[in-house]
């Protein structure tokens, strides 16, 4: 059984998130600003990521910006998961 991914990065657009469902590439408009959610339980990544917190890099033949705008710490000792016979999940 696999471990417990050490993030999650979700691209959030008019305030919903995108995604792909596999059929097609997921496009992101160039001169277009978008947003990113990252949730981590990494220290590092957290390290890193406030560390740096303005990033500019070519990825193929395109250049990108990501500029940190917002850190929201949660004590992992605060989240309380319930056992549960359901769990729903919403998108």
């Amino acid at each position: 059984m696999p471990g417990i991914k050490p993030f999650r990065i979700t691209a959030i657009k008019d305030s919903k998130p995108l995604f792909s469902t596999g059929k097609k590439f997921l496009k992101l408009i160039p001169d277009k600003n978008y947003s990113f959610t990252l949730t981590s339980i990494s220290e590092e990544l957290f390290n890193e990521v406030v560390n740096t917190p303005s990033l500019r890099f070519k990825i193929y033949s395109t250049e990108a910006e990501i500029e940190l705008k917002n850190v929201e710490i949660i004590n992992q000792n605060d989240i309380i998961l319930e056992d549960s016979d359901l769990i729903i999940y919403s998108f």
